[in-house]
Order: C-alpha cells, then sequence, then structure tokens
C-alpha cells in the first residue's frame, strides 16, 4: 500500500491544486491501495497511466477494464473475466465481436508463470449456438491503416528541419498495404483494358433488360420487407400453413453493384467477383426460385443486430448439402421432406391453403405424408397458381407505400412480358 501511495503521489504532482481535487483523483486511491483498479476511456491520462504501471508491476489484483486496455499494451492476467457477453456501442447492445473477444481473452495467461490462462464469459442472457461459435471461433478483425497525411500534418512537418512528408509517406503502413496490393491491382487493370477489347451485339438493349430485372428485384425485397412485418405476418403463421419460401438469401444488388470497388480495396480474385455477377443475374432473372412448404413452427431468437424471427418449415429437399433445395416447379420431384429454418426474410408468399400437421414430425413416414399433401397441393392448382393471402384484405396491411410497390411491379412484368412476346413473333 505504501508503494502503492507513492506511486500515486508522484504521478499526480504534476497537476494543478485544483485538478487533484477532482472526484477521480480522490475516489481511486482508496480502491488501488485494496489492489482493486478501473481503466476506461472516462478516466483521465495520467490516471491510466498511474493503473497501468501498477498492473504491469503486479501491484493490483483485480482490474475492471473495456476492451481498449487490452489493445496494443503488454499486461497478460492470469484469469479474464468477460461479466457479459454484449456490449453498447452507442446505439445499442450487441454481440462482442470475434475480434474483440480474441484481442480481450488473449491477455489470459502470464508468460512464464502460468501454465495456461483461464477465460470465463458470464451468460446474462440466451445465446445462440452459431452466435457462440463465430465469437469464439471467428477470425480476428483486419488491420487496415486509417493514416492521412493531411495540410495540417504537412506544414508541421515543414517547420521542422529534418520534416520530409514524402518519406513519412513511405514509412507508414498505410505505403506497406498499397504497394503489396499494387501487383494485383496492375493485374486487374490489364484484364480490364483486354475486357474492353470486345464488342458484345445488342449491348445497349441487354443492358435496358437489366436495369428492368434489376428493378424488378428491389421491388420484390421492398414488397417482402413491408409483409414480414412480425405484426402483419406472425398472426397468418400458424401450424400447417403453406408459404413459399426463398432458395436463396434475399437479393442484396448494393453488395454486387459495389464488388468491382470492394475487390480493389480488398484484393478479392476476380474469381469471386464473377460468382457474385452470376449469383446476382440468377437471381433477378428468376427471382421466383422458392419452394412451398409447411409452416411447423416459428421463434424468436437472438442476433448481433437485436432480436428477430425465424420459421420452421418442411419442405422439399434436393440432394447435395444439406442446405440445398430442390428447384423443380414441384417439391414433389425427388425430393426428401425436411423441417428447415428459415429466417422470416425468407418467406415470399403466404398462401390461403392450411395444411392438417401430424402430432408427431420426427418420424419419417410423418413428414413424407405431409410432403404428399403438398405436392397435391401443387398439382390441384399448379406451383404458380396456388391461392395467396391478400396483404390488404386478408392480412389487413394498410400502407400507401405497398400499394404504389405493386402498382410499379405489375407495370415492369407487363413490360417484361410484352418484351417476351415480341422474342416470339
Amino acid at each position: 500500500k505504501k508503494l502503492i501511495n507513492i506511486i500515486f503521489t508522484n504521478a499526480v504532482d504534476c497537476l494543478s491544486n485544483e485538478d487533484k481535487r477532482l472526484p477521480q483523483i480522490k475516489h481511486i486511491l482508496p480502491l488501488l491501495k485494496q489492489g482493486i483498479g478501473i481503466h476506461h476511456s472516462g478516466l483521465l491520462p495520467i490516471l491510466k497511466e498511474v493503473v497501468e504501471i501498477l498492473f504491469q508491476e503486479g501491484l493490483l489484483k483485480c482490474l475492471f477494464a473495456t476492451e481498449t486496455f487490452s489493445t496494443g499494451l503488454n499486461m497478460p492476467a492470469k484469469t479474464v473475466v468477460f461479466v457479459r457477453p454484449r456490449k453498447f456501442d452507442g446505439g445499442g447492445f450487441r454481440w462482442l465481436s470475434s475480434g474483440e473477444y480474441i484481442q480481450m481473452s488473449g491477455r489470459a495467461g502470464r508468460r512464464g508463470l502460468d501454465d495456461k490462462g483461464i477465460v470465463i464469459l458470464m451468460l446474462d442472457s440466451k445465446m445462440e449456438p452459431a452466435v457462440a461459435r463465430e465469437m469464439v471461433q471467428g477470425s480476428a478483425d483486419p488491420l487496415v491503416s486509417a493514416f492521412h497525411l493531411s495540410f495540417n500534418m504537412i506544414l508541421n512537418l515543414c517547420r521542422t528541419e529534418s520534416g520530409d512528408p514524402e518519406a513519412l509517406m513511405k514509412s507508414s503502413y498505410r505505403q506497406y498495404q498499397t504497394e503489396l496490393a499494387l501487383p494485383n491491382l496492375k493485374k486487374k487493370v490489364k484484364e480490364l483494358k483486354e475486357r474492353s477489347k470486345f464488342v458484345i451485339e445488342g449491348e445497349a438493349k441487354l443492358e435496358e433488360s437489366f436495369v428492368v430485372l434489376q428493378k424488378i428485384g428491389q421491388l420484390h425485397a421492398e414488397r417482402r420487407m413491408l409483409l414480414q412485418n412480425p405484426d402483419i405476418i406472425l398472426p397468418f403463421l400458424q401450424p400447417g400453413r403453406l408459404v413459399k419460401v426463398l432458395c436463396h438469401d434475399a437479393l442484396d444488388m448494393e453488395k454486387y453493384l459495389n464488388s468491382k470497388e470492394y475487390s480493389l480495396q480488398h484484393s478479392c480474385e476476380e474469381e469471386d467477383i464473377e460468382v457474385e455477377a452470376k449469383n446476382l443475374v440468377d437471381r433477378v432473372t428468376k427471382w421466383s426460385k422458392s419452394v412451398w412448404g409447411a409452416v411447423v413452427n416459428f421463434k424468436k431468437v437472438s442476433s448481433r443486430s437485436g432480436p428477430k424471427f425465424q420459421v420452421d418449415v418442411l419442405v422439399g429437399t434436393g440432394g447435395g448439402k444439406e442446405s440445398t433445395f430442390s428447384l423443380q416447379k414441384s417439391t414433389c420431384e425427388d425430393a426428401k421432406p425436411k423441417v428447415v429454418t428459415f429466417d422470416l426474410a425468407r418467406v415470399d408468399h403466404v398462401s390461403k391453403v392450411r395444411m392438417y400437421l401430424p402430432a408427431d414430425l420426427r418420424s419419417l413416414h410423418s413428414r413424407q405424408q405431409l410432403l404428399g399433401a403438398i405436392c397435391e397441393v401443387e398439382k390441384r392448382f399448379g406451383a404458380d397458381a396456388i391461392p395467396l393471402l391478400d396483404p390488404e384484405e386478408d392480412m389487413k396491411l394498410d400502407s400507401k407505400e405497398y400499394r404504389k410497390i405493386a402498382r410499379k411491379l405489375e407495370t415492369l412484368e407487363d413490360l417484361v412480358q410484352e418484351k417476351e412476346h415480341a422474342k416470339d413473333y
């Protein structure tokens, strides 16, 4: 305690008498003498420095700190305790990212003193296995330089005799990252120049059609967002209700439109961009790639962005990966019944038809029976003609925005149909 008092007194001697009377200065010393430290961005810099010195010298037995303490400092501890897995980011509470967890938990274990470090994660709310797996086993956040040579920095460098802005730039981590990405950038420039030599017949018409299909995809996504309001759709997701679910995630136009710029910034492979382009065209031109299934249940789950809803749906799945769905017009063709969990955002349409749901779907026979009933409905009405709940009349959606989107969709889809007829003739 005497040593802690000496270190603290010597540190605060540089402060004025008025600053020495601040609540922070007066209240932290008794805690430090008991071996308890506090470290966060709201502390005075001199106090943070004192806490760091005391902790490094082993004079503190317990330290309450934010993740900033574990960044860039060699401050190992025997045990790291997370009092909760969520943090406040200024707008709301979210799960800790993988990088934050790795950075803080990596402090556990002192070299030369401990055989192993101990990490304790205290849970104050339900955590889904996928969230825990991503937090613990995910990759660390990438280190990207934010260095920017401003006019003020250049003027200050010019005022010094040895100041050289060019030398400063060359020795920065930002320049190192730029030079590292330079060969890939030159390669892409060369490939783009070669591509620009190709001439595509009817490119203007093709681009016009693509823009129309792109707009239709966006309007379908906007329509789904309105219908997927939990207050609107959840009352109609009773067990046995037929719903149409998307086989892929909802269309993300912005991801593709920014993919070229993203590739330049992150040195993505050209093949990745081509795959994204293919997926985009596939989703835009065949936005009806979805399958009918019967609702089994829905539930509310936690996620990084906040609570969301998921729907358990019995669908016909094809061969291959577990997440691959049968894309035939009918789910009956070589399909295997499986209950799959979808995000609410994947629900494309809600049907008026409601099936009888067996009491126990754990047996294969019960699932096959239910899938057979779905197939019978498809055969009777046709996969594209199953009666749907009207958003306004049946689901009581009173929205001017929805009516506006519906009119635009009708106009654009009529335009596509006219072009298809023109091709036939």
